[in-house]
């Protein structure tokens, strides 16, 4: 059994002050990227993947309101490549 002493709490705002695509992770990912994002007013949201080329390769998230908040997302990217541009 372990005790614990805890120095320091932080407080994380429960709504943000503005939108932020936070990096995704882990990078390179394989075969999981997780991606989180936030959100400070109630709001139509699109989160679209694109290659290198400029080209769509798939829509996460298409025109969906989420309310104010922060959010966490799993794509699960078994059949796209991580890092290589592809032909």
């Amino acid at each position: 059994m372990n005790n614990f002493i805890i120095n320091e709490l932080n407080e994380k705002d429960l709504i943000p002050d503005s939108y932020e695509l936070d990096n995704p992770y882990p990078n390179p990912f394989n075969p999981i990227v997780n991606i989180d994002f936030d959100v400070p007013e109630k709001s139509s949201i699109n989160l679209y993947i694109y290659d290198l080329q400029g080209r769509l390769i798939v829509k996460l998230i298409n025109d969906q309101l989420y309310e104010a908040g922060s959010y966490s997302l799993k794509w699960k990217a078994e059949n796209h490549a991580s890092g290589i541009l592809m032909n």
